[in-house]
């Protein structure tokens, strides 16, 4: 691109090519526009961009030549798989890239920067923060209520809000002239406003360093400045001093052709610049550190809510803000066997993402921390045993370091989406077993593997738990199901991504519905279970009430025959209490005539067995009457009524 007819001849999804935002599509379109109607359209060929005397000035945007023919190689680089490297600052003259070389070595030099606030203290600064990360700590070991709703207020929007959109706010309310530049006074007024106090005798030396001598500072000159005193504030500290940046942090830089994993000590990389050669950075915090957190808001220039929600571990959503993407993932993952042998064990992580980096979106960042409330939402044991691995990341960067790496032939956004990917890989295979321990305890009851009480209880309760945590897991699929639809409706994604993002959801979906699906299953097997136990219950009752039976016709067995014992021998003891009275008269005798009778003993036995046989063929006779009367009653009620017998147990119908 070096004449305005080749700028003319980009349609947006060019310019979105070249890394401008919609708006600034826009803005650029409209120039062109403007330049055809005052110049005509025949004239733009010969009208070079090298021979306007003023840059393309497009609103808030500064189009230059150089900047044109910078984005061009890095498009058509990123095509040939070699990126090329996109400045972070434009200029048009040699003046103006010295400037920026300048400024690049000033917000480089950290002593600088450190000396000037520890000579006026942080204990502020510091107190406030470990306030922050106390409270955290707390609410990580689970003890107490831990209030953090005024994070935001007091600490990120108060002290580390360096967005664009409040630094112009400030830039602009303390340029009282509205001529692009501040002056001493008016920079005092900013760093107030700001909260960076104490600092009113070294205004001269700062003004004087990174102004080259000129006494007053631009927009782009302040944003340095401020960015640089906040980051020498939370680095400055013997805790941050001497921490390497790989001791939390995991930095790769990359291009088309080649990975490189940065160890750099934690200054030197929040106020130095990545090497040209490396367009793309991924930032990985492996510990979470709110001082880090911080420290990348501030380099980065994050927007407070979006570092609320990382501190407060957001739900998984995903939000747009002027110069980055976010994105909050409750992430499930299995931590133990994946065969379905043994109970399914599942661990629960909070994963944060940013796409950064304006005007390219050339950053990705990413925090990893345990989440906090996974031990509330998830029904069972929780397993802790992971600690901080998280699996997801090796992965990741075994695709970057793949040969011809798709990841590093594309721009920042792509590697979201694999972030994204990775996230929904793992909560697939989280439904993977959870279907296949499922089959495992089906096939375990139906086969008769589990025989004692207590196996089918625990196998009861375990059923009855998986429906529970795949509730959890729909949840948390639907958190990405939104996340895919908010990235394939946002006009700034790269075009190329539309196709992998509708992959993506297919597979998220196709989860989800295999999670309600198994949930459902699982609701089958519980009913199945309790049908189960109640036949097994009711035969309980049915042989119980037969061995009931069994015992009351027993009873009543033994109640008739001595029945007829005491029927047949109660005469026989009435004779006996009578004839063994002794009564007798005045002179002594016996008054029972029989008990003198010499044969009397004799005839006393003989009619006592003459009555026990008489007695005896009648209680046989009346134990068959009875006995034929009730063979004639099972008659008529086997003809009568049906009689249904089963495994040795019988149930009566009545007709």
């Amino acid at each position: 691109v070096e004449s305005a007819a080749d700028l003319a001849g980009l349609d947006k999804d060019d310019l979105k090519e070249l890394g401008l935002s919609m708006v600034e599509r826009s803005k650029v379109l409209n120039w062109v526009r403007r330049l055809q109607a005052s110049e005509g359209a025949a004239n733009l060929p010969e009208r070079k961009l090298s021979d306007v005397s003023d840059s393309m000035d497009t609103g808030n945007v500064t189009l230059t030549p150089l900047h044109v023919r910078q984005y061009s190689d890095f498009g058509q680089n990123m095509l040939d798989g070699n990126f090329g490297v996109p400045c972070d600052r434009t200029a048009s003259t040699d003046e103006e890239e010295l400037a920026i070389q300048h400024l690049d070595d000033v917000e480089s030099r950290a002593e600088f920067w450190c000396r000037l606030v520890t000579n006026t203290g942080t204990s502020y600064l510091r107190s406030d923060i470990e306030q922050v990360e106390d409270a955290l700590r707390r609410a990580n070991e689970g003890s107490g209520n831990v209030q953090l709703s005024d994070l935001r207020e007091n600490v990120i929007e108060k002290l580390f809000d360096l967005s664009p959109e409040r630094l112009k706010e400030v830039y602009e309310s303390i340029d009282r002239d509205s001529d692009g530049r501040i002056l001493k006074e008016e920079l005092r007024e900013g760093l107030h406003r700001c909260e960076l106090h104490g600092l009113d005798g070294a205004l001269e030396k700062v003004l004087s360093v990174v102004s080259r001598g000129h006494g007053s500072l631009q927009l782009v000159e302040f944003e340095s400045v401020l960015t640089r005193l906040k980051l020498a504030q939370l680095l400055s500290t013997p805790k941050l001093k001497e921490v390497t940046a790989t001791e939390a942090l995991t930095v790769i830089d990359y291009n088309g052709l080649k990975v490189e994993e940065r160890r750099l000590s934690l200054r030197d990389y929040f106020f130095g610049h990545r090497m040209k050669e490396f367009p793309m950075r991924w930032a990985h915090l492996r510990l979470f550190d709110l001082s880090l957190l911080l420290a990348l808001t501030v380099k980065y220039q994050l927007h407070p809510l979006s570092v609320e929600d990382v501190v407060d571990q957001a739900p998984t959503k995903l939000d747009r803000y002027e110069g980055h993407y976010f994105a909050s993932i409750e992430h499930l993952e299995v931590a133990g066997p994946a065969n379905g042998n043994q109970p399914v064990k599942v661990r629960g992580r909070h994963i944060t993402l940013f796409c950064a980096g304006q005007p390219h979106l050339d950053t990705v960042i990413t925090v990893a921390q345990a989440d906090r409330s996974f031990k509330q939402d998830w029904p069972g044991e929780v397993d802790v045993s992971g600690g901080q691995v998280d699996a997801w990341v090796g992965r990741l960067q075994k695709r970057l370091r793949a040969v011809r790496s798709r990841v590093r032939e594309r721009r920042a956004d792509f590697l979201m989406y694999e972030i994204i990917d990775l996230c929904a890989d793992d909560l697939r295979h989280v439904t993977r077993v959870y279907t296949a321990r499922l089959n495992w305890l089906e096939d375990g009851f139906t086969k008769g593997r589990i025989t004692s009480e207590q196996g089918k209880l625990d196998w009861f309760n375990e059923v009855g738990l998986i429906r529970l945590q795949l509730a959890v897991v729909g949840r948390r699929l639907r958190g990405l199901q939104r996340i895919l639809r908010r990235l394939a409706d946002d006009p700034d994604v790269s075009a190329v991504l539309t196709g992998y993002l509708q992959d993506v959801a297919d597979h998220v979906n196709e989860a989800y519905e295999d999670a309600g699906h198994l949930a459902e299953k699982c609701r089958n097997m519980s009913e199945a279970y309790e049908h189960f136990e109640d036949r097994a219950q009711d035969k309980i009752h049915r042989e119980n009430a037969q061995v009931a039976t069994l015992q009351d016709e027993r009873m009543n067995k033994m109640l008739f025959v001595l029945t007829i014992l005491t029927t047949i021998f109660t005469p026989l003891t009435f004779v006996a209490g009578i004839y063994g009275m002794n009564f007798q008269d005045m002179q002594g005798h016996p008054t029972i005539p029989e008990l003198v009778w010499p044969d009397g003993y004799r005839c006393f036995w003989m009619v006592t067995v003459v009555y026990l046989v008489v007695a005896s063929c009648g209680g046989i006779y009346l134990w068959r009457r009875v006995r034929k009367a009730k063979r004639k009653d099972a008659r008529r009620l086997a003809t009568g009524s049906g009689v249904v017998t089963s495994g040795g147990s019988f149930s009566v119908v009545t007709s």
